[in-house]
């Protein structure tokens, strides 16, 4: 029997809720044949689930695999300084690498092992677990501080004061540093910090908030830094506004403490040595 061509005028569509389909004439063997066939539409079907399935079990095996690389890492971290310690280990850095002002590093004999060797190289060394988290603490802080020197990003708002021998914008006592617009604290003890703001809000319009904070970095406890003091002033309106804002307290200070101040808008807080002050002095241990 010769072959015959689909009669393609003999095609009639349906729909069913899996799809619309069409039936031809199958002339070969005298049938009605179903365009797509069942057979093709579940071959697909079965391989789209399964394309499927395969990326959910990827997926799901990444996630694994990150989240136990992560616990691994933790678990290291964790336990890296206690293992150096319990075999006596020590790890030392120069400590140009992990002081803020080169000039002074005398707060870093209570924080860490301050060595010294034949050549007269400096070295801050840790054997504890509490040494080797502020070791690193300084290292990362000094790296960050000489970035941001480098780039010139990072000073935010903070309020820029000049060195004692030139005013009376900082008042350092003895066992305090002033370098690089901050206060370091070389003695630990119990400080009454305090600070100063003369606003003068000279803006259109209202209203108007500035604020001014006293902010404490601690190398030894980290979980304490953070806002010390604040002072908050509202402009309603109307002409040039003056406004005294001065805030003080006890605080508990460790050495190598930094504190330094912030302003929500430096150009607000007035330069005139006797309105806008900050420093701290030492009252007991």
């Amino acid at each position: 029997m010769s072959s015959q061509k689909l009669d393609l005028s003999t095609v009639s569509s349906c729909s069913s809720s899996s799809g619309t389909y069409a039936f031809v004439v199958d002339m070969d063997n005298c049938r009605l044949r179903r365009y797509p066939s069942v057979s093709l539409k579940k071959s697909k079907g079965r391989k789209l689930r399964l394309a499927r399935v395969a990326c959910v079990v990827s997926v799901i095996s990444l996630l694994i695999a990150v989240s136990v690389s992560v616990w691994v890492l933790l678990v290291s971290l964790t336990n890296w300084p206690s293992s150096l310690a319990e075999t006596d280990r020590t790890l030392c850095l120069p400590c140009e690498y992990v002081t803020y002002d080169p000039s002074d590093r005398s707060w870093l004999k209570n924080a860490l092992e301050v060595r010294r060797d034949h050549n007269g190289s400096v070295t801050c060394c840790a054997t504890t677990k509490a040494q080797y988290l502020t070791l690193l603490q300084l290292s990362f802080r000094s790296r960050e501080k000489k970035e941001q020197e480098h780039t010139g990003l990072g000073s935010g708002q903070r309020q820029q004061w000049s060195g004692p021998n030139e005013t009376h914008l900082s008042h350092v006592t003895p066992g305090l540093r002033f370098y690089d617009n901050s206060l370091y604290v070389v003695t630990p003890g119990v400080y009454y910090v305090y600070a100063q703001f003369l606003f003068d809000v000279d803006l259109e319009g209202g209203p108007h908030v500035v604020s001014g904070y006293v902010y404490r970095d601690s190398v030894v406890l980290p979980p304490i830094s953070g806002i010390l003091l604040k002072a908050r002033h509202t402009r309603l309106g109307g002409d040039r506004d003056f406004h005294v804002s001065h805030v003080g307290g006890l605080f508990q200070l460790q050495a190598g403490d930094q504190l330094y101040v912030r302003t929500s808008n430096t150009t607000l807080v007035s330069n005139d040595e006797r309105g806008s002050f900050f420093g701290l002095f030492r009252i007991g241990d």
